[in-house]
């Protein structure tokens, strides 16, 4: 899914930045993801139609009272900068060929992991925030033929400190429930009935598929439930919101140095690290029959929409925040992955303009950004060879023309 999510290092610009940022872009931070920033259009369809039904639910998610204070997230790992003030945490997505309404957010607890075992941590949260949010999602959005389920994608904090030295560092709840499974979940009281919806479900924690088990210690095998077939393609194919970069770089972007120094022996991490900070999250989609590594930023850059055009601010993003970012970005991605094509979305923050924000898709083949990055062939060769949408609606890009 661009179900939007997981490595535990967002960039942290300056605090002077953030506090101007946290008054100057307080409404567009608060609002509700609009339909033109949603590319798949079967997705953007069910943003308009029920984007009444999302504003509302937002606002009674803001004011339930959980066991722990809850904050809905776009992107559920940042710490800082303007990612970390994104409160759309409600969009619809594509998913394994589904349309799944995807509900992100921030659960402020912090598991001890001496106290309780991921299998535990991960039933607390789900039935500590995820019940609640399935019921308002089930409830406050209509059924109906253009969507297919419900999913959640939860953060938490976990940290131990009986090991050799002290840990702490972030975990994610990813879920994906049919519609009627998560109202069946929510309106149950048997754990019986509960672990059957959970067997028939998509769960994950951190990206790998987790078999969840009610009132236990430890967690079933993730391959025992009956649509073992459907969990290993999506291990497989990474797919979509649920997952995303390899533990190693996952590990990497924990901020403990040990950690750190372990994965730096396989991998390239500080390069990597760097495309995390900036808010890549590497994920698989399909359009038609081409697999896509779908990666999302938030650009560095500011425009100002009434100097800048679409096509000189797709142009800047390309060349001053993408291009440079791009050899991190591939670090990101699992090396097993089998696709035809980057599709790098960059959402721009615009002031004076029509609308705060827009997303800009570069949807580039493989082989030709290898080529770019091999300084085989340039800018202009490679965007010439991609497809570039604007709020989702293609244009043709001269960088040289619009600089």
């Amino acid at each position: 899914m661009h179900m939007r999510y997981s490595t535990n290092a967002i960039y942290t610009p300056g605090k002077i930045f953030v506090a101007i940022l946290l008054c100057a872009g307080a409404a567009a931070a608060f609002g509700q993801v609009l339909p033109s920033e949603v590319s798949n259009y079967r997705a953007r369809a069910a943003e308009s139609k029920y984007l009444p039904q999302l504003e509302a639910l937002q606002q009674e998610i803001g004011t339930t009272k959980f066991p722990h204070p809850f904050q809905l997230a776009r992107y559920v790992n940042a710490k800082a900068g303007r990612a970390a003030m994104d409160r759309d945490g409600l969009e619809f997505v594509s998913f394994e060929h589904r349309i799944i309404l995807k509900v992100s957010g921030i659960y402020q607890v912090a598991f001890d992991a001496g106290l309780r075992s991921e299998n535990q941590r991960v039933a607390q949260t789900l039935e500590g925030a995820g019940v609640p949010l399935l019921r308002m999602a089930a409830e406050g959005v209509p059924a109906g033929d253009d969507y297919d389920g419900i999913g959640l994608e939860i953060v938490y904090n976990t940290h131990d400190t009986n090991s050799a030295y002290s840990f702490e560092g972030r975990e994610v709840l990813s879920a994906v429930f049919s519609r009627a499974d998560a109202l069946a979940f929510v309106n149950s009281n048997s754990d019986a009935v509960r672990q059957d919806i959970l067997n028939r479900s998509d769960l994950y924690v951190s990206g790998k598929p987790f078999g969840l088990a009610l009132g236990q210690r430890d967690p079933m095998d993730p391959g025992s439930s009956e649509d073992t077939a459907k969990r290993v393609r999506a291990d497989q194919t990474d797919s979509a919101i649920l997952v995303r970069a390899s533990a190693a770089l996952r590990a990497a972007a924990k901020e403990d140095v040990g950690a750190e120094a372990t994965v730096a022996a396989t991998r390239n991490v500080d390069v990597a690290s760097a495309a995390v900070a900036r808010g890549a999250t590497p994920s698989l989609e399909h359009a038609g029959d081409q697999a896509l590594m779908h990666v999302s930023l938030e650009n560095s850059l500011s425009f100002d929409g009434a100097n800048t055009s679409i096509y000189k601010r797709a142009a800047q993003s390309f060349d001053l925040f993408l291009a440079p970012e791009l050899r991190g970005i591939i670090k990101t991605v699992p090396t097993d992955a089998k696709f035809d094509a980057f599709k790098l979305s960059v959402v721009n923050h615009v002031s004076n303009g029509a609308r705060p924000s827009e997303t800009v898709d570069y949807i580039c083949p493989k082989s030709a950004t290898q080529a770019f990055l091999e300084n085989k062939i340039t800018s202009q060769d490679l965007i010439d060879q991609s497809t570039v949408l604007v709020n989702g609606v293609r244009i043709g890009l001269n960088l040289a023309a619009v600089e």
